[in-house]
């Protein structure tokens, strides 16, 4: 364009917007199964109006539909004042007939025999897959899926593989227990015939823990072999913590018991004469004999003796023995003890003895206990020894102190009794040769020098208000 004064040339565009975009249905026609739907989606406008077969209507941009026919659909859009449709059908076609594939296939077989591999190919021409994959160890069905062909039905086959039948195990409860297997018999040759660990015998089977063989026969002559396991319950130890009656007549013992192994929780009981005791510690148990129980999973027992030790009753009787003198200290008294338990005490005035004889006892009344290892005790009283009416000093009256090992010196017997005692010798003429005590005992020496043989006077004071002992001792060489 020019403006005719300055022939300038301007360049101008217009442009026209209609308001819609490029509108679109999809799919263009669609084939479906009787019984299916198919989806049809319009796009490009802001509004859709659908129409079709038996008054079928819908503002919807995409529909689902599952009649047959011829389906419209009016894009509008635009802008103000410049409106725009655009109109675009699609088809549907229903197929209303199902192709069933066909096959003829031997459908039973011996357990393990080889299986041929199905066809892929129908006999009325349909290909597709099977699954799953064969299995010759048991009856299994087997699904056939076209993978070309639309509207085929789905087609299935059962092979049967005789004998058919399905191990139900009841394996052992308990240690020691034996369980069963029983079979329960699937297939149609029948009747079974069954050989378990080598015998022939029906079941259900006697089974212990343990590997088992069974072989199954049918009446179409297919022979299968199985092997069965059956695990050993671990087996429930009872342990027990006991303190015995520790004396004859006592309510005193306890018990505690433990168990392991098997399955816990564990229950715990003690039976005794017809009578159940829950708990597992048990107090003051006054029986000899009790059965240890203990219930564990699937009511299983485990049970254990117990003989409840008594010691005997203590006792003791005793022989006395009497001082060989009078005021002699040379009394004793010898204890014959039993029953109880070993080793034995004497208690007597406040000193325990391990000895069963009690020594050195002057005359008097005596009172001993007897103690065993478990502090059961008896006492012993009274024991009564008496002085003999006999003189403990016996004075000889003559030794030979010659050195020869025989007689060699003056010794009065019991001397030692009396620690206050004092002796004295003297010669014919009055002179004292010798002074001595209770220990005393003369060697006939007088200064560290022997004396003349002849006899020489004595004098035994003993210090305890009875009169001295007056005599004469001869001296022999």
């Amino acid at each position: 364009m020019t403006d005719g004064s300055f022939g300038a040339i301007c360049h101008y565009s217009i442009s026209a917007d209609s308001g819609i975009e490029f509108a679109t249905v999809s799919p263009g026609s669609s084939s479906i199964c009787e019984g299916e739907a198919a989806t049809f989606t319009a796009s490009g406008g802001s509004d859709y109006s659908w129409v079709g077969p038996d008054g079928f209507y819908s503002s919807n941009s995409s529909i689902t539909v599952d009649e047959e026919g011829i389906y419209t659909v009016t894009v509008s859009g635009g802008i103000e004042g410049c409106p725009t449709n655009t109109v675009m059908s699609t088809s549907l076609e229903v197929i209303g007939d199902y192709i069933t594939p066909e096959f003829s296939l031997p459908n039973e077989y011996c357990k393990g025999d080889n299986i041929p591999s199905l066809p892929n190919t129908s006999d009325n021409g349909i290909t597709g897959i099977w699954n799953p994959h064969l299995n010759n160890q048991a009856t299994t069905t087997y699904h056939f899926t076209s993978v070309s062909e639309q509207c085929i039905t789905p087609t299935s086959i059962t092979i049967k593989l005789s004998p058919d039948y399905t191990i139900e195990p009841n394996e052992p409860n308990c240690f020691g227990e034996s369980g069963t297997i029983d079979i329960i018999e699937n297939g149609e040759n029948l009747p079974y015939s069954y050989i378990f660990n080598g015998s022939s015998v029906s079941p259900p089977f006697t089974a212990t823990s343990g590997e088992h063989q069974i072989i199954v026969s049918d009446n179409a002559l297919c022979i299968d072999t199985s092997l069965f396991y059956f695990e050993q319950p671990e087996k429930l130890e009872i342990d027990y913590l006991l303190t015995d009656r520790t004396c004859f007549g006592e309510i005193d013992a306890d018990i505690t018991m433990n168990a392991s192994g098997g399955t816990a929780p564990y229950t715990y009981c003690l039976l005794t004469e017809g009578t159940n005791i829950n708990g597992q510690t048990h107090e003051n148990l006054n029986h000899s004999n009790y059965i240890l129980m203990v219930t564990y999973s699937k009511n299983c027992i485990e049970q254990k003796d117990l003989l409840l030790a008594e010691p005997a009753q203590l006792l003791a009787s005793y022989v006395s023995y009497n001082p060989s003198c009078f005021g002699n200290n040379d009394g004793f008294v010898e204890f014959f003890i039993e029953g109880g338990t070993e080793p034995y005490f004497l208690i007597y005035d406040q000193d325990t003895f391990k000895t069963a004889i009690i020594n050195n006892l002057e005359d008097g009344l005596y009172d001993f206990t007897i103690v065993d290892t478990n502090q059961c005790a008896i006492d012993i009283k009274q024991i009564n020894l008496i002085n003999p009416d006999i003189e403990c000093i016996k004075i000889p009256n003559a030794f030979t102190p010659n050195n020869d090992g025989i007689n060699d010196q003056w010794i009065i017997e019991n001397l030692h009794l009396y620690e206050n005692a004092v002796v004295r010798i003297y010669n014919r003429w009055g002179q004292e040769v010798h002074y001595g005590d209770y220990t005393d005992k003369w060697d006939g020496k007088c200064n560290n020098m022997p004396v003349p043989s002849g006899p020489y006077v004595y004098i035994l004071d003993l210090h305890d208000g009875t009169p001295s002992y007056v005599g004469t001792i001869t001296v022999v060489y």
